[in-house]
């Protein structure tokens, strides 16, 4: 009987690996918007999917920076690119409208917020190294003194 539950049991995911699928999902909406566009409408959208798998390679290198993002990996992202995927779907049904930029430009405003997210992370990573360095420096100067 013990084989049965290990047969049909729920494999755990890490938080890591939920984040990088989440990310991976928004950015793979993001260009399937971009594709269903004419180039210069499209250049958005490849630059949101652009900015996604920097913020998926960052989460990759500080995995502690989710938590701090969690409501930008798990919810915003997600929805931001549910949506451009709509207005793209959208969009490419009436090609003979003609789109301007403040029609994008809520789009341009998820750009900046994920690029702000991904400053974060570098940031945060920029902080540490320097922590680490001053306490490196501070054990230098103990042996020299």
């Amino acid at each position: 009987m013990n084989w049965f539950f290990r047969v049909f049991r729920k494999t755990n995911v890490s938080r890591l690996e939920r984040a990088q699928n989440r990310i991976d999902q928004g950015a793979e909406q993001f260009r399937q918007a971009a594709e269903a566009l004419p180039a210069a409408q499209a250049r958005v959208f490849w630059d949101l999917a652009a900015a996604s798998t920097n913020l998926r390679n960052e989460i990759a290198r500080t995995p502690d920076m989710i938590t701090p993002l969690r409501k930008i990996i798990f919810f915003y992202l997600p929805k931001m690119a549910e949506l451009s995927l709509r207005w793209a779907r959208l969009s490419a049904q009436d090609p003979f409208t003609e789109v301007g930029a403040a029609d994008q430009q809520e789009f341009h405003s998820y750009l900046s917020i994920l690029e702000n997210a991904l400053s974060v992370c570098k940031m945060r990573r920029h902080d540490e190294l320097e922590r680490v360095m001053a306490a490196f420096q501070t054990q230098l100067r103990r042996l020299d003194g």
